[in-house]
């Protein structure tokens, strides 16, 4: 019972250490949060924050740790690659997480850190995609991993740029268009072909 309860402890200070990090983060730079600053904000000191975290900077890692596996789940609700089924209730749950985490996204956009959590949703969901269908398709893993890192990078960057300037278009359509999106890449995958592009410039 005492090592239930001690755990249940230890939850909830973690728990409140990540809570006040976000709320900080809302209302200054990340670069000038310290541990000084966590510590008063979750009701703690100093030293219970080292039994926990050794920085701030692995407060954020496991924010965006959580944030990434609530949002890479979202690939388990359709089969992208299944012509018969409709993509939308995948995009409606990404667009669900990250609207929900957009004012903290927004907040570290222009910082290291969102970079290196970009990063890693990017490579988790291309990986998963390169990992469930190159077995299914007749082309190599590596082909098919530069299709899926197109795919992932240039959707992620779409929602980037959304939550950096909400103001010009809805969610609704911003869903719209990235459905349209993953059907023609979803069409040229299938298909096997090659887009062919024609360079700037070029005659005929």
């Amino acid at each position: 019972m005492e090592t239930h309860k001690m755990d249940r402890r230890v939850i909830r200070t973690r728990k409140n250490i990540r809570q006040a990090f976000t709320t900080l983060i809302m209302e200054k730079d990340y670069s000038k949060i310290t541990v000084s600053d966590i510590a008063q904000y979750a009701g703690i000191n100093r030293r219970t924050f080292y039994l926990h975290y050794a920085s701030v900077d692995e407060v954020l890692q496991e924010v965006e740790r959580d944030l990434v596996d609530r949002v890479r789940t979202f690939q388990d609700y359709v089969d992208l690659l299944n012509p018969e089924l409709d993509c939308s209730m995948m995009f409606f749950r990404l667009s669900a997480v990250l609207n929900e985490n957009a004012a903290f996204l927004e907040r570290i956009l222009h910082t290291e850190a969102y970079h290196i959590f970009f990063n890693r949703l990017k490579m988790l969901w291309r990986d998963a995609l390169t990992a469930r269908y190159t077995p299914e398709l007749r082309m190599s893993r590596e082909e098919f991993a530069l299709r899926a890192e197109f795919f992932t990078a240039g959707i992620l960057s779409m929602y980037a740029c959304w939550i950096g300037d909400r103001s010009k278009i809805s969610l609704e359509e911003l869903g719209r268009t990235a459905i349209r999106m993953t059907n023609a890449w979803r069409e040229e995958v299938l298909s096997g072909k090659k887009a062919e592009f024609r360079l700037f410039g070029s005659n005929g």
